[in-house]
């Protein structure tokens, strides 16, 4: 209950919070005006086109996740009666760690993108450069998903928390092997 009348009375983090929550909402509209509008415009050919479209996709997912996590967790402290109650489910959870996730997908894709250019630049073939890029998209999937579920297979999704962390106690050890 301390931690969570701490957090509730926390001016800044609720700032930061709405702040996500607007920069959030923007990302998500700018991604979908700027693919119907602009990205059958581009300069790039298609095997660049295969990963910004990867790109989109996970700042899309990302920027809902984030959206959705931060304004449940105002939601709650908005509608409790007691600040103690302030705390949301540990379900919800599962949005900030796939956030925390997330980042390194976005990660693989910008690797992909600098080595597709790579061997454009060197003149690889359009085959070598789809076959590499197919990989790398399938690499920025499923490295996540299993560095995920390796991480976070400890955490307990019971009872209720005040917030939600991406890395928790379970997972630090993973997570840090693996940001480097």
């Amino acid at each position: 209950c301390e931690y969570t009348t701490s957090l509730y009375d926390l001016v800044p983090l609720q700032a930061v919070q709405w702040l996500f929550v607007v920069m959030s909402a923007m990302s998500i509209g700018l991604i979908c005006y700027t693919a119907r509008h602009y990205l059958h415009m581009t300069i790039f050919d298609d095997v660049t086109k295969e990963l910004i479209i990867a790109l989109y996709v996970y700042i899309a997912i990302y920027a809902l996740c984030l959206f959705t996590i931060q304004l449940t967790q105002l939601i709650y402290r908005y509608i409790a009666s007691e600040k103690c109650e302030a705390q949301l489910p540990k379900t919800w959870c599962i949005l900030r760690y796939c956030i925390t996730m997330l980042v390194v997908s976005l990660i693989v894709i910008h690797v992909g993108i600098t080595v597709q250019h790579m061997l454009s630049t060197f003149l690889f073939g359009s085959r070598v450069q789809k076959i590499f890029t197919r990989i790398a998209i399938l690499i920025s999937f499923l490295w996540p998903v299993v560095l995920g579920a390796i991480a976070y297979r400890n955490d307990s999704l019971e009872g209720r928390t005040a917030y939600c962390s991406g890395i928790t106690a379970g997972s630090a050890y993973v997570l840090s092997i693996d940001m480097f």
